[in-house]
């Protein structure tokens, strides 16, 4: 507490008593010790120390309530000068309102430095552990290709991926990649290496289509001297040639050559068109042409 500053000679200094100097001595010394630049009056609201102050500034512009210290309108007052600053601040929280940013702003090459984490433009650098929303960041770099992982704790730290630790460190670590999307292989080409043959092995009963899906291979090998037949829907299947010269199942149809080695192929029991040797061309009914033969 202060020099507070009560009444002295109240009883004295009255309407038609003769007032001695010294009820006034009394009195204005009593002021000038509460006004005392050393030990004045605190204005902490009790008795003879004068009312809290609410309002500061040359025009009132801070006001103080229970609660805070506040300028007279939002945005309009700065705390401390690039002048005349602070040298530390104490406080368990700094909060911004209205959904602001909070904006920390160093001048020329100074660095922003909070609990020796460093802030630096878009760097961001700890002498000790640096901890946000409660993980907790490595204060040191790793080595090159290295990646952040966590232990699941809250604590990340720098590590080699590799396929033990559930990571990959490229495609071959994956022995059973799934495509999110189509492969473009762009102006490069699916190869193998040391001989090796390049497989596609569609599950069950799929098919390896080629050609935007316009035709489907099958996907098991057939027998020995069989044949890829269309059925003319895109779909290709092995199937045997007969003796005939056609596909099982040709309905009839035979291909057989004569005694001059002359093309001879046949319907059932009807000889249908002839081939010699010599290229002359014999059929039993009507020929309707569409161009030449190159």
């Amino acid at each position: 507490m202060g020099n507070e500053y009560t009444r002295q000679s109240s009883s004295a200094i009255v309407d038609g008593s003769t007032i001695q100097a010294a009820d006034l001595n009394n009195e204005f010394n009593k002021l000038q010790d509460a006004f005392s630049d050393s030990a004045g009056h605190t204005h902490d609201g009790t008795t003879a120390e004068g009312g809290r102050v609410t309002k500061l500034g040359p025009a009132g512009e801070f006001t103080s309530d229970a609660t805070a210290l506040s300028p007279s309108s939002t945005k309009a007052k700065d705390l401390g000068s690039l002048t005349a600053t602070y040298r530390v601040v104490y406080t368990n929280g700094v909060t911004s309102s209205n959904g602001d940013n909070l904006v920390l702003t160093p001048t020329g090459t100074a660095n922003v430095v909070v609990d020796e984490v460093t802030f630096n433009g878009s760097n961001l650098t700890a002498t000790n552990n640096l901890s946000i929303n409660s993980l907790t960041f490595p204060t040191t770099d790793g080595s090159s290709g290295q990646v952040l992982k966590t232990n699941g704790s809250g604590t990340l730290e720098f590590a080699s991926l590799s396929n033990s630790a559930g990571t990959l460190s490229g495609v071959v670590d994956d022995t059973s990649p799934q495509l999110a999307g189509n492969l473009d292989v762009q102006t490069h080409s699916i190869v193998s290496t040391s001989n090796r043959n390049i497989s596609i092995s569609p599950n069950g009963t799929g098919k390896v289509r080629i050609g935007n899906g316009a035709i489907a291979y099958p996907n098991t090998d057939g027998s020995n001297g069989q044949v890829l037949t269309t059925n003319g829907a895109g779909v290709l299947s092995f199937s045997t040639i007969a003796a005939n010269g056609f596909p099982t199942g040709g309905s009839g149809w035979a291909a057989t050559t004569d005694s001059s080695n002359n093309l001879i192929i046949s319907y059932g029991s009807s000889t249908l068109f002839k081939l010699t040797t010599t290229g002359a061309l014999t059929v039993e009914g009507d020929i309707t042409a569409f161009g030449t033969v190159a």
